[in-house]
């Protein structure tokens, strides 16, 4: 005997599987969003001194923060300091020579590119020796000591002497009516004290257009304006018409020639 009984089935349901397209869109929106979350927090931020921005003290929209006297390279010439002297902690870019000065003294210049493998001197400030002597500085070399006092390098070479603005003048211009009108300032090397002439009391401020006059055997005055003198160096005024000429003096009667220029005689 069958010990089965076979019924006939009169109905059925449809089977159902997921949709393949929904499953799809699933999957790629949570690996996209996996991938995003490692991406943002596993990768290190850029260390400052990688980073392309302009800006040190800036990272991604994120402020560095440093601490005073930090330092670090910015090119070959030029050295970054952290400063809080603005009420805070700040980069400040420095050239390399004026940082050594500044921490080595005046006798100290750099001898090198700037790199961060130099340990504290990072510049390779080093003392400046010229045949055998320490050279402290050069003819035109100077800086300002507070608003009204300049040192300027002495005729040795070998050190720097202090003045202030208004005998700086007097020097350079070759007489006393030459005086200091504003503060010294360091990134006016062709006039760092702001010399001008004084007019003393009781003279006229008066003159007739094209006259010339001698201030001293340095400078001379032409009258521009019919007012007052504009006055000029007179090796400015010689090396105008040839860089290789120099004053001999001034003397206004030298109608073409106020400033006896004459050319440099080779060495």
């Amino acid at each position: 005997m069958n010990p089965f009984t076979i019924k006939p089935q009169k109905a059925y349901t449809s089977p159902r599987y997921p949709d393949h397209n929904r499953v799809g869109r699933a999957a790629k929106i949570l690996m996209t969003a996996g991938i995003g979350i490692l991406a943002t927090s596993c990768a290190p931020p850029l260390p400052w001194h990688e980073n392309n921005n302009n800006n040190n003290n800036i990272i991604d929209g994120v402020a560095v923060e440093c601490f005073p006297g930090d330092l670090q390279c910015a090119n070959e010439n030029e050295i970054l300091v952290c400063s809080s002297d603005e009420g805070y902690e700040h980069w400040e870019a420095m050239d390399c020579n004026d940082w050594c000065h500044e921490n080595y003294g005046w006798d100290y210049s750099s001898w090198g590119a700037c790199s961060e493998d130099n340990g504290d001197n990072l510049c390779q400030c080093e003392y400046d020796i010229i045949d055998g002597g320490i050279g402290y500085c050069d003819t035109d070399d100077f800086y300002c000591g507070d608003e009204n006092t300049i040192n300027v390098c002495n005729d040795s070479q070998t050190d720097y002497q202090n003045l202030t603005c208004d005998e700086y003048c007097a020097i350079e211009w070759g007489s006393d009516m030459f005086m200091s009108s504003g503060t010294c300032d360091d990134a006016q090397p062709e006039d760092p004290c702001n010399c001008f002439y004084g007019m003393m009391d009781g003279m006229i401020a008066e003159c007739t257009l094209e006259d010339v006059q001698c201030i001293s055997d340095k400078a001379m005055g032409v009258c521009e304006n019919g007012v007052d003198f504009t006055w000029y160096k007179c090796d400015d005024v010689c090396k105008d018409q040839d860089p290789n000429a120099v004053s001999n003096g001034c003397d206004a009667a030298v109608a073409d020639d106020p400033c006896l220029c004459e050319i440099a005689k080779k060495k």
